[in-house]
C-alpha cells in the first residue's frame, strides 16, 4: 500500500507503526511512515504517509506524499500528493498539488488544490 520504492523520500527508509500499537505524541522525520495501528499527534514527514485499511490517526499530516486507506480525524497538507483510497476516510482538510478520491472514499471537509510555484488569487476590496 505504500507508494512505489521510485516515489519514496530520499532514504527509502519506511517506518511501521503495527496494528495493536498507540503512539501519542509528535512525529516528524525524513522516513517514510505506515500506520497499521493507531497515532494521535501531529506528523511532518518529508516522504510519504500511509495509513493502512484498519489504520487510525487523529492527527494534522505535513507530508510529500499521503494514502489514506484506514481512518483520519485532522487536516492534511500533501505537498505532492494525496490519494484518498476506496477504504479510507477523511474528516478534515486537503491541501495537496494532486489529490485522487476513490469511488467508495468518505471525505468530509474542503479541498484547495495548490499547485508549487502557484500564487494564490487575490481579491481587494471596492467601496460600494
Amino acid at each position: 500500500m505504500p507508494v512505489s520504492g521510485s516515489e519514496l523520500g530520499a532514504s527509502g527508509a519506511t517506518t511501521v507503526l503495527r496494528a495493536g500499537s498507540t503512539l501519542v505524541g509528535t512525529v516528524s522525520g525524513a522516513a517514510d511512515l505506515v500506520v497499521e495501528g493507531q497515532l494521535e499527534g501531529d506528523l511532518t514527514i518529508d516522504g510519504a504517509v500511509t495509513i493502512a485499511p484498519g489504520g487510525r490517526v487523529q492527527a494534522n499530516i505535513h507530508a510529500r506524499y499521503v494514502i489514506v486507506g484506514g481512518n483520519l480525524v485532522g487536516d492534511i497538507v500533501g505537498a505532492d500528493r494525496v490519494e484518498v483510497l476506496a477504504s479510507g476516510t477523511v474528516l478534515g482538510d486537503i491541501t495537496a498539488a494532486h489529490l485522487v478520491i476513490s469511488d467508495g472514499a468518505t471525505l468530509k471537509g474542503s479541498v484547495q488544490i495548490s499547485r508549487p510555484g502557484a500564487s494564490s488569487p487575490t481579491r481587494s476590496a471596492r467601496p460600494l
